[in-house]
């Protein structure tokens, strides 16, 4: 007879439309329409125990116990009987589908209670099956809980060991979370009262270094493919993040760090508080849509680092951040937490960026807090000559110090003070904008407001597409002569000037 507990019958409709959803089964309709199914203790029992291929019955199941895997030189998945699995990994196959769940007896290379683990028995399928050309994607499913990790040394066996790191290809990472979204098909959360997969840091993350050329936060998702790291096409999704951080003077961590990793996704997650960056992607290419970020921040909520001309952030919410809600340079070189390898600085980079369809609010920070900041010179690498084009439409920017901020970055006196930005914007919106709804500058933002004495840039171009949304004779600018810059804002080279009446002492709602 099956017997099936309390939080069994709870967990039915999420494991069976977990397994109902896998691309193995293709039934009519079976991938749109079905998306939740309400089964009977004994169905709901054996749809649970076939998801995890595993039994703790004395006799023998009344059902055929299945996994899902990849067999040797396989591109795509398929199903197989738990009781050959042995010999599927003797040939070179491994499973291709692991569940992290705290609520199951663990089944060795199945079934796990550490998201640790799980990337521990992907990392190890992945090394012994490469030479066997096996390339399907592996899918960690994690459970509704939360997950508590730490970057030092776990104190019991179900602590995760921080940053969780992803350096094997085609892995996805995916919680149980699922992103409401707007009419406008925006992030709308957060994960308040729903259930949903958690990371927690405990104790929470920190930064270490006392100056910006040491300093470095902690991760609790890394993706990395630098040195025989091998990240690329990474996917997250459905995860809440959080850094352990409570109080709102307090902001240290990173959510996501990408670096060198092509054809990355974090899809659908909720950044809840206190972080200092959400989104970190130093290269590579990385796309970044309907996630949630919420509560205090620091350097960036999304930062989009170049060298890289796939990226893409779109139908994000950001509310009440970083100093900026989007952040695009074309290159950065700041301090790696201990493990990561630094990347290598090139002469030239290029950021090409795509930000469509974000709503950015509340980003009120003294002097400059704004929704989107493009800059030309990249932080920590003013030598590198950088190019950044954009693309910015149908954008909502609400109650933000500024609305788009385009400067010189981070120019430093003595370096090649060289850096080209194309920004195309149209269909936007600015709502509020407590100083100015556009800032140009062709020095660092605060130079061009009259409160630094940064470099200008020399030999520069800003081409600027604005759209009737931005009109030019509302921008503030400050574009000085002699300097060899060119402001072309619609086709047509702006006079040199400055127009900026920054007002310090205004009080933004």
């Amino acid at each position: 007879m099956l017997m099936m507990t309390r939080k069994d019958a709870d967990r039915r409709t999420l494991l069976t439309a977990t397994r109902l959803s896998s691309p193995f089964h293709h039934g009519p309709h079976m991938h749109t329409q079905i998306t939740r199914r309400h089964l009977g203790p004994r169905a709901a029992m054996v749809a649970l125990m076939a998801l995890v291929a595993c039994s703790d019955a004395a006799e023998p199941p009344p059902f055929q116990e299945r996994a899902v895997v990849c067999e040797p030189g396989a591109t795509t998945s398929t199903e197989l009987p738990v009781a050959r699995l042995g010999d599927l990994v003797a040939r070179g196959g491994y499973v291709a589908r692991l569940l992290v769940d705290r609520d199951i007896t663990p089944t060795p290379g199945v079934v796990f209670r550490r998201i640790t683990d799980a990337l521990k028995q992907a990392r190890e399928s992945r090394s012994l099956t490469a030479s066997r050309g096996s390339a399907c994607r592996i899918v960690i499913q994690v459970s509704p809980g939360t997950y508590v990790g730490t970057t030092g040394t776990p104190a019991g066996p179900d602590i995760e060991q921080l940053p969780l790191l992803i350096d094997i290809p085609n892995v996805t990472l995916r919680g149980a979370y699922d992103m409401p979204v707007d009419a406008a098909g925006r992030a709308s959360g957060p994960s308040a009262g729903l259930r949903a997969s958690v990371l927690r840091a405990d104790p929470p993350l920190r930064i270490f270094g006392p100056t910006n050329n040491t300093r470095y936060a902690e991760v609790l998702v890394a993706v990395d493919a630098g040195g025989d790291r091998n990240g690329h096409n990474a996917r997250i999704e459905g995860f809440v993040f959080q850094s352990g951080h409570q109080t709102p003077d307090t902001v240290a961590g990173v959510g996501v760090l990408s670096l060198r990793a092509e054809g990355i996704e974090v899809i659908g997650n909720s950044f809840e508080g206190n972080f200092s960056e959400r989104v970190d992607v130093r290269s590579g290419g990385v796309r970044v849509e309907r996630n949630y970020s919420s509560g205090p921040g620091g350097t960036c909520d999304i930062c989009m680092n170049g060298p890289g001309t796939n990226f893409i952030v779109r139908s994000n919410t950001l509310v009440d951040g970083g100093v900026p809600g989007v952040l695009i340079m074309p290159f950065t070189l700041l301090p790696l937490p201990p493990g990561f390898q630094q990347l290598v600085v090139p002469r030239t980079s290029t950021a090409t960026v795509v930000v469509d369809n974000n709503d950015v609010s509340g980003h009120q920070r003294v002097p400059v807090g704004t929704a989107y900041r493009v800059a030309a010179i990249g932080n920590g690498a003013p030598d590198v000559q950088g190019t950044v084009n954009v693309s910015l439409t149908r954008n909502l920017s609400t109650d933000n110090r500024f609305g788009l901020i385009i400067e010189g970055g981070f120019p430093v006196a003595g370096t090649t003070l060289r850096g080209d930005v194309n920004v195309s914007a149209s269909g936007n919106t600015f709502i509020n904008s407590c100083q100015a709804n556009l800032l140009i500058s062709l020095s660092r933002h605060s130079t061009g407001l009259g409160l630094g004495v940064l470099p200008y840039l020399r030999s520069s171009t800003f081409a600027l597409s604005l759209g009737a949304e931005l009109p030019f004779a509302d921008a503030w600018f400050s574009h000085p002569a002699a300097l060899g810059n060119t402001l072309r804002v619609d086709g047509a080279d702006m006079p040199n000037g400055t127009r900026a009446p920054y007002n310090a002492a205004k009080v933004c709602l």
